[in-house]
């Protein structure tokens, strides 16, 4: 069911024996099987029954991707839910999301680049699908993680520095947690597999 109503995504159209039959009628040839039953000898006429079916990969898409919008609430609205924010976005599955991850530097500074980039360079090489992204302020970029619908978010900021921890944030909540880096790729593989909670990496930055 689509906004616009409900509408047929997948046609699968049971014609049983009826357009065999008839195209043999009127063409005067035979459209028949010979079938054989195993261990016996009597060979049987058949007019094989026909199933069509009909599947589009842009009804399908359409489907996905409406059910996934989330509009944008006004900033000054009364009544507004926790996962509410500013901006249109897209709450996709990890498997079906462009990417699956977001690394950022918090800042264009070279020892942050320098650790993203290493982070970005491990996801991308254990198969994930990766963005590096260090354009514009931080929240400016998780709204633009948010819009085409990527779920998880790592932050490299000065504290990874002290004590080696990434900040990671989930698109639904749009709550964080710090992992360790090290375990980056480890952590973001059982987030998409669905094998731990995200809230069950730690206890939420305030």
């Amino acid at each position: 069911k689509l906004d616009m109503g409900w509408k047929e995504a997948v046609g699968i159209a049971y014609r049983t024996n009826h357009d065999l039959s008839t195209h043999g009628k009127n063409s005067g040839v035979k459209l028949e099987a010979d079938v054989q039953k195993a261990g016996q000898t009597q060979v049987k006429k058949v007019v094989p029954h026909v199933v069509e079916p009909s599947f589009g990969v842009e009804r399908a898409l359409y489907c996905v991707v409406e059910h996934a919008y989330r509009p944008a609430v006004a900033k000054d609205a009364k009544k507004k839910a926790e996962s509410d924010r500013e901006w249109d976005w897209f709450q996709l599955q990890p498997h079906i999301a462009p990417f699956s991850a977001m690394v950022y530097p918090l800042m264009k500074k070279p020892e942050l680049t320098g650790k993203a980039l290493e982070l970005f360079s491990a996801i991308k090489k254990a198969g994930i699908p990766v963005f590096y992204d260090h354009a514009g302020q931080i929240g400016r970029r998780y709204a633009r993680a948010d819009e085409i619908g990527t779920p998880y978010c790592f932050t490299i900021d000065y504290q990874t520095i002290e004590d080696g921890t990434v900040t990671i944030r989930e698109r639904d909540s749009m709550k964080q947690v710090r992992v360790p880096l090290s375990s980056g790729v480890q952590v973001l593989q059982s987030l998409v597999r669905k094998e731990k909670a995200f809230l069950d990496l730690g206890t939420p930055i305030s």
